[in-house]
């Protein structure tokens, strides 16, 4: 099932937007101008407009008296446009409220939601059937039932790559592209882009990327250094002088304070 494309917000798609919001209701909005509710929902939030005064016209009114008694506050909100406070308040004015049937199914859903909590597992609650083989806690019936849903010998999952496409990966909060070379086996792409350059990659040697960019894998934006250079590189000696007594320092209370916390275990 493919996407549906994204829809860019545009300064006159927000005037279209907010021109009807103010109005009617989001969802009137967005079934107007057949847009998702949530873009509507978005586009309002940006805009400093705030629906304070609110005008109750009798169409509006007439809504509310006939059916705040059995409809859900979500949707009375979503169809009237009002905010909680001025929904309650009107309410309230007119002496409406809910139904006795219509509080008894309510409070029947909210039972039954926490009445299932019983039946969750709980953290480090062991499963019925661990250790078990399938024939001890499923009938043969059921077994044979799970046979159409089981995965065939040989079939791949639906989001199986293929050689030569590339995913992201995230290392200490860096992100780096990896390349499939092949199943099962996948490689950071800047090694590739160096290796099929013709170039060696030895142990003991750096691939590092100039600009700092890790997701720019061009051949000329890559470096290769020895642990020497590249510790040399990012060597104290390259700070400012004020740079490298404050490092010293630090450094220093760092060992004083293990110090201290030794003696104290």
């Amino acid at each position: 099932m493919s996407k549906k494309p994204r829809i860019p917000i545009t300064k006159d798609l927000s005037k279209k937007v907010m021109a009807l919001y103010k109005k009617m209701s989001a969802r009137k909005v967005a079934e107007k101008l057949d847009l998702p509710l949530f873009l509507v929902k978005k586009i309002a939030k940006q805009s400093s407009f705030r629906k304070r005064d609110y005008k109750w016209t009798n169409e509006r009114l007439e809504y509310l008296k006939s059916n705040y008694a059995n409809t859900v506050t979500k949707e009375l909100l979503d169809h009237l446009g009002c905010q909680l406070h001025q929904l309650y308040n009107k309410a309230h004015r007119l002496s409406l409220k809910k139904s006795e049937q219509f509080l008894k199914e309510m409070a029947i859903r909210s039972n039954l939601a926490e009445h299932g909590k019983a039946y969750l597992f709980k953290k480090g609650q062991t499963p019925p059937n661990k250790g078990k083989k399938q024939v001890e806690y499923m009938s043969q019936e059921a077994i044979d039932k799970t046979k159409a849903t089981r995965f065939k010998k040989g079939r791949k999952p639906h989001n199986t790559k293929s050689d030569g496409e590339i995913t992201i990966r995230e290392s200490r909060g860096i992100r780096y592209k990896w390349v499939r070379i092949s199943e099962g086996e996948w490689i950071p792409y800047h090694h590739k882009v160096w290796k099929d350059s013709g170039r060696i990659f030895e142990k003991g040697m750096n691939l590092i990327f100039r600009d700092g960019d890790s997701m720019n894998c061009k051949l000329e934006n890559l470096e290769y250094l020895s642990d020497k250079e590249l510790m040399n590189r990012n060597s104290i000696v390259n700070y400012p002088p004020e740079i490298r007594k404050a490092m010293h320092l630090i450094s220093k209370l760092n060992k004083n304070i293990v110090k201290w916390q030794r003696k104290l275990e």
